[in-house]
C-alpha cells in the first residue's frame, strides 16, 4: 500500500478531511491498486493529466519525484513532455520540462527500472556502501519476501557469504523480527564430510517431539544399502532446544529409497500435519523421458510425515482415498511361478500387497510384483526374504539410456511377511514399505498400453491383494 503523509502534514491542522481523503483515499487506496494499473504507469498519466491543465507548481514537482521513484526514467520523462508539447501546448511543456530538469539533474540511471526505484533501502543499509533503494515486489505477510534492488553508481553490496569448502556444508540458522531483516544466530548443524560435498534444499521443523532436518546431499558415497552413490536423500532426527537453539543429532536415514526423489519440502497443513513433496526426478537421472516428448519430470504425491521409535515414517496423503474407485481383492492367494489375477491391472492403481510364506518355516526364496507390463517391458519389485532386501528394477520399462535402473533397500521383515502399498502413476511408482517405514520411488515412461500386473515366487508365497483404480 502506498503510504502518503502530504496532506496531514501540510493542512491536517487547516482542512484534516481534505488531508485525509487525500492520504487514506487517492494515496492509499486508488494509487495502491497496483494490481490493476502499476505505480509507473499511473504516475505517466498523473504528470500528463497535470501538464495538460498548466499545473505545474509544487504538487507537479512531487509527481515527478514520485514518477522517478516509481520508474520512469530521465529519457522517458523527456520523450513524454516532448510528446505533451503538441497536446498541452508549448509553454506548459517548457515549465514542466524546467521543473523535470531539475528532479532528474543528479540522474545517471538509477531509476529503478522496470519495477520503479521504491524507497532508500534502510532496513539493509548495513550491508551496502553508498546508496541504494529497494522496491518491494511482494507482501511478505502473503507470500515469500522479493523485492528489486537498485544501485546508484559507485554503490555496492557486502551481503554476509558463509562458506563451509572443507567440511561439505553447514545449515545455517538465521531469524528475523519482521520477515524483512534478517539474521545469523548460529550453524545449527556442520557435514564435517559426512553426506556428500554440498547440502542443497533445507527444511527443518519439529515433528513428534523431535527435530527433523530434511537435506538433499550431492556427490554422496555409498553406505551400506541406506545411502548411494551420486544425489540422495537425507533425514537427521534429533532433540531440539528452542532457548537455545540446539539440535542434537540422533538418527540418521535417508528419506527415500528409490531412484526419482529429490528436494522434498513440507508444509504444515490446518490439522497439524506436516505434509512432505518431492521431485520425482534428480540431477543423476533426469536424461530418462520419453523420446517423443520435449518435456520430463513430475512431483511425487503427498506424504504425511511422523516419526515413530526414532525414524521418520510416510504415508500418501489421506485424501488420496477418495481418489479411488472400483475395489478388487483378494485373500490367500498362494503364488508358485508367474500368476496374474483378473482386475489387477492399470496405470494409475492403488494397492495394497500384504507378503507371508505359505507354510510356516518354509519361506519362499524370492518374490516379484511386475507392473506396467506387456509382452515387452515391465518394472518389477522383487524380494528376497533371506537377505531381507527390496529392489525396484525398471531397466525393461523402455529406457534406451545408460542411466541407474536398480536400487536396493533393507527392510523390516520377518520370517518372510512383508506390507506394501504400491501407487501406480502414469509414469511413475511409488512404493510404501511396512505402513511406511521405507519408501521407493521411480519414473517409468513405459507406453500406457502397457497395464499388467503379475505376481512371481520362487517357492511359494501367500498374498493378499486389494486394488483400486485411480481417478
Amino acid at each position: 500500500m502506498v503510504q502518503q503523509t502530504a496532506g496531514r502534514d501540510s493542512l491536517g491542522a487547516f482542512a484534516p478531511k481534505f488531508a485525509e481523503l487525500n492520504d487514506n483515499i487517492l494515496f492509499g487506496q486508488v494509487w495502491s491498486r497496483e494490481g490493476q494499473l502499476s505505480l509507473k504507469l499511473r504516475s505517466i498519466l498523473t504528470v500528463s493529466a497535470l501538464v495538460s491543465k498548466g499545473m505545474v507548481d509544487s504538487s507537479f514537482q512531487f509527481h515527478v519525484v514520485n514518477a522517478r521513484k516509481n520508474g520512469v526514467t530521465k529519457g522517458e520523462m523527456a520523450e513524454i513532455l516532448t510528446h505533451l508539447a503538441f497536446y498541452a501546448g508549448w509553454p506548459n511543456a517548457w515549465a514542466a520540462f524546467r521543473v523535470a530538469a531539475d528532479v532528474y539533474k543528479d540522474d545517471a540511471g538509477a531509476d529503478g527500472g522496470l519495477f520503479g526505484l521504491g524507497q532508500p533501502n534502510e532496513a539493509y543499509a548495513a550491508h551496502f556502501v553508498g546508496r541504494s533503494y529497494l522496491k518491494p515486489l511482494t507482501d511478505p505477510r502473503e507470500t515469500v519476501f522479493m523485492a528489486n534492488v537498485t544501485f546508484e553508481p559507485g554503490c555496492r553490496n557486502d551481503w554476509h557469504i558463509h562458506r563451509a569448502a572443507r567440511g561439505g556444508g553447514q545449515i545455517l540458522l538465521f531469524a528475523s523480527p519482521d520477515g524483512f531483516q534478517w539474521h545469523l544466530e548460529k550453524v545449527l548443524v556442520s557435514n564435517n564430510n559426512r553426506f556428500g560435498t554440498m547440502w542443497e534444499c533445507p527444511d527443518f521443523f519439529e515433528l513428534d517431539g523431535k527435530g527433523v532436518l530434511l537435506i538433499s546431499p550431492q556427490d554422496m558415497l555409498p553406505q551400506g544399502f541406506e545411502y548411494h552413490n551420486g544425489n540422495g536423500t537425507l533425514c537427521l532426527i534429533g532433540s531440539y532446544d528452542e532457548d537455545t537453539d540446539t539440535f542434537i543429532e540422533e538418527k540418521d536415514q535417508s528419506i527415500d529409497y528409490g531412484i526419482d526423489f529429490y528436494a522434498p519440502q513440507t508444509v504444515l497443513a490446518p490439522d497439524g500435519r506436516r505434509i512432505m513433496i518431492g521431485w520425482m526426478q534428480n540431477w543423476d537421472t533426469c536424461n530418462l523421458h520419453a523420446p517423443e516428448r520435449a518435456w520430463l519430470g513430475q512431483m511425487s504425491l503427498p506424504r504425511e510425515l511422523s516419526v515413530k521409535n526414532g525414524k521418520l515414517c510416510q504415508k500418501p496423503l489421506r485424501e488420496l482415498d477418495a481418489l479411488r474407485s472400483g475395489r478388487v481383492e483378494y485373500r490367500n492367494v498362494p503364488v508358485c511361478g508367474n500368476i496374474s489375477l483378473e482386475g489387477i491391472k492399470g496405470r494409475k492403481a492403488d494397492m495394497e500387497l500384504s507378503l507371508r510364506p505359505k507354510e510356516e518355516g518354509d519361506i519362499y526364496q524370492k518374490f516379484a510384483v511386475r507392473f506396467a507390463q506387456d509382452e515387452n517391458y515391465q518394472t518389477s519389485l522383487s524380494f528376497r526374504p533371506h537377505e531381507g532386501i527390496l529392489k525396484i528394477d525398471r531397466k525393461f520399462s523402455g529406457s534406451r539410456r545408460a542411466i541407474i535402473h536398480q536400487r536396493r533397500s533393507l527392510v523390516n521383515t520377518a520370517d518372510g511377511e512383508l506390507k506394501l502399498r504400491i501407487i501406480l502413476d502414469r509414469f511413475s511408482v511409488e512404493v510404501f514399505v511396512n505402513d511406511g517405514e521405507q519408501v521407493m520411488s521411480a519414473a517409468m515412461y513405459t507406453r500406457q498400453e502397457a497395464d499388467g500386473i503379475s505376481f512371481f515366487a520362487d517357492g511359494t508365497a501367500n498374498i493378499d491383494v486389494v486394488k483400486y483404480e485411480l481417478e
